[in-house]
C-alpha cells in the first residue's frame, strides 16, 4: 500500500533516524505548518535536511544527504510548491561524524542521550 492510499488526508514527515534532541514542540511546529504549506523543511547545521514533511497530495521526490536543504527547496520551488522552513536547533543536528556526539553533548546537556554518551565517552574524552 501507498501512504497516500493509506492515509489521504494527512501529511508526510521525513525525519533522519539520528536526531538526538529532537523536541516535541520543534515537531509539532513542523506538523503545523505541514498544514499551510505543501512542503516543510528544516536545514541541518551541515547542509542537509533535518525534516522533509509534504501536506497531502504534494508530491516531490526526496533526496537527503549533502546539500540536501538546497536541492528540496529547488525542486520544489521547480514544482511551484508553498515551502516553510523551520528553524529549530533540535532538528538540525543529526550525527553523522564522531565531533556531532561531541556537539550533542554539550548542546543537549541536560538530555538522557548526552548523559548517556557523557558516561559512555567520559575515558576517550580529555578536557
Amino acid at each position: 500500500d501507498k501512504v497516500c492510499d493509506t492515509a489521504p488526508y494527512d501529511p508526510l514527515i521525513l525525519m533522519p533516524g539520528d536526531l538526538p534532541l529532537l523536541q516535541p514542540d520543534d515537531l509539532s511546529a513542523a506538523l503545523l505548518l505541514a498544514r499551510t504549506h505543501e512542503v516543510t523543511l528544516a536545514p541541518a547545521l551541515d547542509g542537509g535536511t533535518g525534516l522533509l514533511a509534504l501536506r497531502a497530495g504534494a508530491v516531490l521526490a526526496p533526496t537527503f544527504g549533502p546539500r540536501s536543504f538546497q536541492r528540496h527547496a529547488a525542486a520544489a520551488a521547480r514544482r511551484g510548491l508553498s515551502v516553510a522552513v523551520i528553524k529549530a536547533d533540535s532538528l538540525s543536528r543529526d550525527v553523522d561524524r564522531p565531533d556531532d556526539l561531541i556537539d550533542v553533548m554539550q548542546c543537549g546537556s541536560a538530555l538522557r542521550t548526552a548523559t548517556f554518551l557523557r558516561e559512555r565517552l567520559k575515558p576517550r574524552i580529555r578536557s
